[in-house]
């Protein structure tokens, strides 16, 4: 009931932010009028102005509301680990020595599966298990892909719930037993995400970009959605499943965004997916353009995978069809970004001011609204009972303003034409 009236309020605020943006608008649409039709021109501002608005409302109001149940009741069952690994020699023996550490009550298993690694990853996995006293299997999977990997593992998996890492990532010694005690308090949990932060955030300055992005803006967004029941990706970099939901359900699917597209298969069985910021982990992010194009190219097919596989009308809870139905305007938003928001703002600079209006600029504070929420609420909840240091650099953060969304919106529009014309793209474990 609390979630209804919850979203009630956020639906009924963004809608009067937009209709208060439609009114102040209508001068900027009979200018548009003068280069486009009637029609287009409203697409054009809905995409660049209407719709981000929206959203950031959405988003605004919701962190309002943000305020986590104590997680009292600590799980302390058997505990399966899954660590797929391609090509992760330089990574995997710290994955591992994290997994040492952790304060987890019960008996945890980890189970890596080597998927058709060309370097020392199998060794790494086997020194690691001599040096640390834990209990896994190392399995080898020929097939070349992280769904296969996956599905290997799956098969061995004898415990109520089982966690996904990635390769590359270090959990903090308390992230098995937050993110257990989460999914165990409610039976129609399905998975829960983990959060997620930048662990190589001083490579550079794409890095520290990158940082920003983790920590304020995919962080904020699982707050949204979780605290509806829908969040629409329990990433595989670290989350937790039901295994025999999982096992129902048929594993991953063979997709590059084979989380998404298994997230989306649990909310569709009218299970919840859940959100825990305090169960913290913190990941090897790309460090060059190239890598980062490939892996937001990767991610934004995911989503047109995920919605492919289960529309959102065919999601049977409310909010899950919400927010997927959300995600099939994401594309239109990073379009109109492209094509009209840059160059409007480049002609903006010799006077011409019809593809870049104030209704564009009214949207920034609000976008920093939710970042000083964020903020705030991740401070408070995650980096001061965690001991986790947070580090701000004022020049990177100008630059994730500035330049970040270019670059994300660049190799998202890659990843939807990549979609629609389909072709083989190397998997990567993420």
């Amino acid at each position: 009931m609390k979630k209804r009236r919850h979203f009630f309020i956020m639906v009924l605020g963004s809608l009067v932010w937009l209709l208060f943006s439609v009114y102040l608008s209508l001068a900027w649409i009979e200018e548009l009028t003068k280069l486009f039709p009637k029609v287009l021109a409203i697409v054009v501002i809905g995409g660049i102005a209407y719709l981000p608005g929206f959203l950031a409302a959405n988003l605004f109001i919701t962190l309002l509301f943000v305020n986590p149940k104590p997680l009292t009741l600590p799980f302390s069952q058997p505990l399966t680990v899954l660590i797929p690994a391609h090509n992760e020699e330089k990574n995997l023996y710290f994955a591992l020595e994290a997994l040492s550490r952790q304060d987890y009550p019960g008996e945890l298993e980890i189970i890596v599966i080597d998927n058709a690694s060309t370097d020392k990853t199998r060794e790494i996995a086997e020194a690691a298990k001599k040096a640390f006293s834990l209990n896994f299997k190392i399995l080898s999977e020929p097939r070349k892909g992280k769904h296969h990997a996956l599905n290997t593992g799956l098969k061995e998996i004898t415990t109520k719930y089982f966690v996904c890492v990635d390769a590359d990532t270090v959990l903090h010694e308390q992230a098995l037993s937050l993110i257990s005690a989460k999914i165990a308090q409610e039976e129609k949990t399905g998975a829960v995400a983990g959060g997620i932060f930048v662990k190589n955030r001083n490579d550079n300055l794409l890095t520290r970009m990158q940082y920003y992005d983790y920590f304020l803006s995919i962080n904020a967004i699982k707050h949204l959605q979780s605290h509806y029941g829908s969040t629409l990706v329990a990433q595989g970099a670290f989350s937790i499943y039901d295994t025999a939901l999982v096992k129902e359900l048929g594993g991953w699917d063979e997709a590059d965004g084979e989380d998404i597209v298994l997230t989306w298969k649990i909310l569709r069985s009218k299970r919840s997916v859940l959100f825990e910021p305090r169960a913290a982990s913190f990941t090897v992010v790309p460090s060059t353009i190239k890598s980062f194009f490939r892996q937001r190219r990767r991610w934004a097919k995911g989503m047109i995978e995920g919605l492919r596989t289960v529309k959102p009308w065919e999601q049977r809870c409310f909010f899950a069809k919400y927010f997927t139905f959300i995600d099939l305007l994401i594309p239109l938003i990073d379009a109109c970004y492209l094509i009209f928001f840059l160059p409007g703002i480049i002609l903006s600079f010799f006077g011409f001011f019809y593809l870049f209006g104030p209704i564009s600029l009214y949207v920034i504070p609000l976008f920093l609204f939710n970042y000083w929420l964020i903020y705030q609420i991740t401070v408070r909840q995650v980096f001061k009972p965690l001991q986790i240091k947070c580090q701000l650099n004022f020049f990177a953060f100008l630059l994730f303003m500035a330049v970040y969304q270019i670059l994300m919106a660049f190799s998202a529009f890659l990843g939807y034409l990549t979609a629609l014309w389909p072709q083989k793209i190397p998997s990567k474990n993420r």
